[in-house]
């Protein structure tokens, strides 16, 4: 192994005190993402002006969000051992989360059209993308190690889906149809499902903690107490039954609210 590949592996595994929730760290990340989703806000009109632009920017934070998790991939699965590179995959950091799907939804949208499709994709990144990155953004104590380039990963990632999510709005990406929220319940059951057949047929992974969508009926799915509290009170298809619809919900209220302004948009510009 070359000095210089031993030197970047370094790098990408540099150790870190660890993060506390509501400490400084998690403060700046929440004020710049706060800054930049103002930022969003203010250059609606003129983004719903471009959709051209609007589209490059989704694009943009997608190949962002496609780099960064690449080099976790990596970098989180290579070792150095007496001056020999080794590969030991961590299953745990699959990425087929919840958080990760925007990640798949932005390569799609790359070479999707506009149309119906696109339009629930893009309702999927402002609904469920935008959970995913709010919950950990709100309450990151599961996702803070020791680890420099996890902890900026982790930030950088969640960050990036509410901004893509926010994106989606602020851009017109999203109307106030019901039937676009509708078509992304459906991609969010298909990746419900496929998380759960993971799970499933998968058990040989679980003592690595594999456990996509925290809905494994083999690993507890201790990143959340409340997720974790209703598995161990529940019998197991019931807590299936309300983490899905509770996400449905969620983001149900999240565009019932949110398609109001889109709404009243509408009305002032047929005026």
């Amino acid at each position: 192994m070359s000095r210089a590949s031993e030197n970047v592996i370094r790098f990408f595994q540099a150790k870190s005190p660890e993060p506390q929730p509501w400490g400084m760290y998690h403060f700046l990340c929440l004020g710049v993402l706060a800054a930049l989703v103002a930022a969003l806000i203010a250059g609606g009109r003129r983004l719903r002006k471009s959709p051209k632009t609007v589209r490059r920017l989704t694009a943009c934070l997608g190949s962002v969000l496609l780099a960064a998790e690449i080099l976790k991939q990596i970098f989180s699965s290579v070792q150095i051992s007496d001056g020999k590179i080794i590969w030991d995959y961590p299953w745990h950091i699959f990425p087929f989360q919840l958080c990760s799907t925007p990640l798949y939804v932005c390569i799609a949208l790359f070479f999707l059209p506009e149309g119906r499709v696109r339009r629930a994709l893009c309702c999927y990144l402002g609904t469920f993308g935008i959970v995913g990155g709010a919950v950990v953004m709100a309450a990151p104590e599961s996702v803070y190690i020791t680890s420099l380039f996890i902890n900026v990963h982790t930030m950088v990632w969640h960050t990036g889906l509410i901004l893509l999510g926010a994106l989606q709005w602020c851009g017109g990406a999203i109307r106030p149809d019901a039937a676009d929220w509708l078509g992304s319940v459906v991609l969010f059951l298909a990746f419900a499902t496929i998380a759960f057949c993971l799970d499933l047929f998968l058990p040989q992974y679980a003592a690595e903690n594999f456990n996509m969508f925290y809905i494994s009926p083999h690993v507890p799915p201790d990143s959340s107490p409340i997720f974790l509290f209703v598995w161990e009170n529940v019998p197991y298809p019931l807590y299936l039954i309300c983490y899905i619809a509770g996400f449905i919900l969620l983001t149900g209220l999240i565009f019932a609210v949110l398609r109001i302004p889109l709404r009243r948009a509408a009305k002032a510009a047929a005026r």
